[in-house]
């Protein structure tokens, strides 16, 4: 008999390699079947003997069902990219790899944040993964797939476990329990099923008992404890997510919503989502961005934004035509998402019926009348989704994981030519911007770094386009950069802000520190790396880009005063090539 090994991946560069190599010598085909992914999968799948498929994503038994039908061999073993087979049952499999009949489970054991987990109700675990090509199928929902034999097969059990490395931190495993909580709320509520006052509540304690008490949780230790906790909020959320989509539907909707971020780029960049998810929830509603002067060219680049309101021409008036011009966008609701005092006061004076504020700020007790609580410096949750977490009184879905967002953000690049730029690009090079400066906004990787990045580029195949102000120029010239030949572009201080948004939608890969450029070119889609210090909160958990494309690399410790974030251009350069240009030449796109 032969095994087809088949595994559909996402972005999935951290386990691919691991799962492939333990079935080497079992299986007699390797399929991955690859839904897009950003990172290196595909070519380390390559790399490791796996046949790549590009396919869209239509769902998992509708991904996996088109994967088996790619299968040539007698079998199937059934993988997901984060398992891998132990030494036990690769055995098992070999001695009875000549005499296959009917399916075979294996018991997962699942290793959690380092722990293995023998409780909890996570072990024993037994799934179908080995089953005969011929006649079989997925069907499943939006969440959970099964697979459906014809007939009765005879279904036997192997002994060795099959190594499931689930989650690698406890927000990760947060972060995709509320993902699958979302799926299994809209499911529910299409099957027209509802929820009690009570339901989340009691849904939430009950999971947390027989997980930790009734499943024996308490004996994993401190990961049965975070298991029990993560699951029982995510039931509960579950629950509660359920009541806010029947509320929602019976809700309706507002005509024009106000959103205040009045502060740097990147942080507007980073509130867009929200507009984003009101648009999908409610079409027509008009959303009016309120904003400085400096961030109108990106806010006006997002197609979910109607209006933009220019808080520092306003701020410049008297306060009774301050709340006459507030009352002048008959708005029905108003969301602070960066706190302005005068904002919020003059916003309760002009009546707007929903005013919504973060309740740790003193001035919204007095001004707002919705006030979601939350912390942000002491969360673990990235800022965009902090920015979301101020819909939840709109009934808008306000708990989205990372993967969620990138499509929210709208973000359209103006049309532009850029000369010299468009030349080196109609020569087939590939565009690399290095944004050196971050105008005080991030702790800095130093010019001296930007400059050796620069040097390591081969000039025949890229062209390096260096962006930045005027004043930061100037503090480069200063320095004597060597950047002045052939292939290497000086556009410091050159560019407006709308301009500069063309150009990074030209880009192949942005590299910049934490700044708004970055969050602009991922929200656009493309490629990126952000340098960062691992301090809490400036850390890369909390500002990241989000994109599809997005990337980041973080120096081992924070840099003393005067000193420069320790990450090595030599890393920044490996990354780059291995995004641009991974070995494509057997990914079969049917």
């Amino acid at each position: 008999m032969t095994i087809s090994l088949v595994i559909i991946t996402r972005n999935e560069e951290r386990n691919i390699e691991r799962c492939i190599l333990s079935a080497h010598g079992i299986a007699d085909e390797i399929l991955v079947v690859d839904s897009g992914s950003s990172d290196c999968t595909a070519a380390i799948a390559r790399n490791c003997g796996a046949r790549v498929i590009y396919r869209e994503w239509k769902g998992y038994a509708d991904q996996k069902n088109a994967a088996n039908s790619f299968c040539t061999c007698d079998y199937i073993l059934s993988l997901d990219a984060d398992e891998a087979l132990s030494d036990a049952l690769r055995s098992e499999l070999l001695n009875i790899k000549t005499k296959l009949q009917g399916v075979y489970r294996i018991n997962r054991l699942t290793n959690y944040c380092g722990k293995w987990i023998k409780h909890s109700g996570w072990f024993p675990d037994y799934h179908v993964r080995l089953f005969p090509r011929e006649g079989m199928r997925w069907e499943g929902s939006l969440v959970h797939e099964r697979p459906v034999f014809p007939g009765s097969p005879l279904v036997s059990t192997l002994k060795g476990p099959l190594y499931h490395y689930s989650y690698y931190s406890v927000i990760e495993h947060r972060q995709r329990a509320d993902y699958y909580s979302t799926l299994k709320a809209k499911e529910l509520f299409l099957s027209g099923k509802s929820a009690s006052f009570l339901k989340p509540l009691l849904s939430g304690v009950f999971r947390w008992l027989s997980m930790f008490l009734f499943k024996l949780g308490f004996l994993d230790g401190r990961a049965g404890l975070s298991i029990a906790t993560v699951s029982a909020a995510s039931n509960y959320f579950k629950y509660g997510e359920l009541r806010r989509l029947h509320k929602l539907s019976h809700t309706r909707p507002l005509r024009v919503i106000a959103i205040s971020r009045t502060d740097s780029i990147g942080d507007v960049v980073l509130t867009l989502p929200m507009a984003g998810i009101i648009k999908s929830q409610w079409p027509d509603c008009r959303i009016v961005f309120i904003g400085k002067t400096y961030t109108e060219s990106v806010i006006r680049a997002c197609r979910n934004i109607d209006d933009f309101f220019n808080f520092d021409e306003w701020r410049s008036l008297d306060e009774a035509r301050q709340v006459t011009m507030l009352r002048g966008l008959k708005a029905d609701a108003i969301i602070h998402v960066f706190p302005q005092p005068a904002l919020a006061r003059a916003a309760a004076r002009a009546g707007i019926p929903v005013r919504i504020g973060n309740g740790r700020r003193v001035i919204h007790w007095f001004t707002c009348n919705k006030l979601p609580w939350f912390s942000r410096k002491h969360s673990l949750l990235h800022e965009s989704q902090l920015n979301i977490r101020l819909l939840k009184p709109l009934l808008m879905p306000w708990r989205l994981s990372l993967q969620q967002i990138p499509p929210l953000y709208g973000m359209q690049a103006p049309e532009q030519v850029f000369p010299e730029v468009d030349s080196q690009l109609a020569a087939g090079k590939s565009l690399i911007i290095l944004h050196p400066g971050s105008r005080g906004s991030a702790v800095e990787w130093g010019i001296s770094n930007f400059a050796v990045l620069c040097g390591l580029f081969d000039l025949s195949r890229y062209v390096i386009a260096i962006t930045g102000t005027s004043a930061e120029r100037s503090l480069i010239d200063e320095l004597e950069f060597p950047w002045q030949k052939s292939g290497v572009i000086d556009l410091m201080g050159k560019l407006s802000l709308s301009a500069f948004i063309a150009l990074l939608n030209r880009a192949n890969f942005v590299v910049a520190a934490s700044t708004g450029p970055l969050h602009i070119a991922s929200a656009m889609g493309k490629n990126v790396v952000g340098l960062y210090s691992p301090k809490r909160p400036i850390w890369p958990e909390r500002w990241a880009p989000v994109g599809d494309k997005a990337s980041w690399i973080s120096a081992s410790e924070h840099p003393s005063p005067g000193e420069t974030l320790d990450i090595r251009p030599n890393d920044v350069y490996a990354l780059i090539e291995s995004r641009l240009f991974p070995e494509t030449d057997n990914i079969n796109r049917p």
